[in-house]
């Protein structure tokens, strides 16, 4: 488990990775973003979000105060199995890419 937080009009980059995400929307509100093509949804405190593995995801906070999440995942199963790739959208060499 780990606290990812958003600082207030600021972005996360597109990106998608091996393990998968839930996310425990903590504090704060803004809109996450789904694939290349921008499909978006809002998110708030209360919120949960599954990501499954190689979902292209961004987050974006627009609340005066930060996006706070709790995030649970397998990452710490992928790395014990030396699965740890990343790619961003754009980047084609990025497929098996270590994290």
């Amino acid at each position: 488990m780990t606290v990812q937080v958003v600082p207030a009009g600021s972005s996360t980059r597109l990106h998608s990775h091996s393990w998968w995400h839930l996310f425990i929307i903590q504090s704060g509100h803004g809109v996450v973003w789904f694939g290349d093509g921008g499909d978006e949804a809002p998110v708030q405190a209360g919120d949960l979000l599954l990501v499954p593995a190689w979902s292209d995801h961004a987050f974006r906070c627009s609340s005066e105060d930060a996006l706070v999440m709790a995030v649970l995942g397998n990452l710490p199963q992928q790395a014990r199995l030396s699965n740890k790739l990343a790619r961003e959208p754009g980047d084609p060499m990025a497929v098996g890419k270590r994290a």
